[in-house]
């Protein structure tokens, strides 16, 4: 293959997805610096993949159990969630399909198909931990955290805070350059207000990733893959200066609620969800 870099996890989640329970090997050659460096840095890449791996989906591990965990799906009912101002789930546009709950496609409307869903319960201090795959290529979806029902004129619009979730690289605004590459609409961003890392490593489209948010005191965290990508202080002028610069300024005391719903978006994208669990913090 010649001089590059290649990227092993897509290859080790597409074999898995599949059903491959075989060995996987790795040959790589005349690499510079000392080898046995490499050999545990990768015995221990390959350790992590082997448990992550070994987790069954939607379920609770002992640790996390012990540790105050909650699903909020648990691959098969969708008892925790509700539309957007309504009281039941949406009959169209949201589905569960071999233990993941997914949005169907409406052509890139927001909100056109099933609408928004969000949990029944609010959450104060958290951290959030899912697992999502975005089939539609240039596809868009988020997830909120502190959303409120109500507050604005648009009745199917959950307002809070977005984890921005999107196919970057083949979305029409980075094609036509209305977006740019890491701005604050690009995948991981807190949306229209401030940028995931430029460093941030997403998988290829069509693959699993895995996200969280970390709500504690006033201090939030975005992470994905393993990586942190977004952090901010709700209580900032900063943080206030941007939203009085955002289109959500009018919003009344948009992202400073101190409770509030998780919500998946419909944003007429194929996405899927799965793992969605939560551990609220005293």
């Amino acid at each position: 293959m010649g001089d590059g870099s290649f990227d092993v996890y897509p290859v080790v989640e597409l074999l898995a997805d599949i059903g491959y329970t075989g060995p996987i090997g790795v040959q790589c050659y005349n690499i510079p610096g000392d080898p046995f460096i490499y050999l545990k840095k990768s015995r221990a890449t390959w350790e992590k993949w082997k448990q992550q791996y070994a987790c069954t989906p939607n379920k609770l591990t002992e640790t996390e159990q012990q540790e105050g965990w909650q699903l909020l799906f648990d691959g098969k009912s969708v008892e925790q969630w509700k539309g957007v101002n309504l009281d039941s789930f949406p009959t169209s546009g949201w589905k569960v399909l071999n233990g993941n709950l997914i949005a169907k496609a409406a052509y890139g409307d927001e909100s056109g198909n099933g609408g928004d869903i969000l949990t029944k319960k609010k959450f104060g201090q958290f951290i959030l931990k899912w697992d999502w795959l975005m089939e539609t290529k240039g596809g868009n979806s988020g997830v909120k955290y502190f959303v409120q029902e109500g507050i604005g004129d648009n009745t199917a619009y959950g307002y809070g805070l977005e984890y921005q979730i999107l196919d970057d690289n083949n979305h029409e605004w980075m094609l036509n350059g209305k977006m740019q590459p890491n701005d604050y609409h690009t995948m991981g961003a807190l949306y229209e207000l401030y940028p995931a890392s430029a460093d941030k490593r997403p998988s290829p489209l069509g693959l699993w990733n895995t996200s969280m948010i970390v709500c504690e005191g006033s201090r939030v965290e975005h992470w994905l893959n393993g990586y942190k990508i977004v952090e901010y202080d709700r209580t900032s002028d900063d943080f206030k200066e941007k939203i009085a610069q955002s289109k959500f300024r009018d919003i009344p005391d948009y992202g400073t609620f101190a409770t509030g719903h998780i919500l998946l978006q419909d944003h007429g994208s194929t996405v899927q969800y799965r793992n969605l669990k939560i551990k609220e913090l005293p």
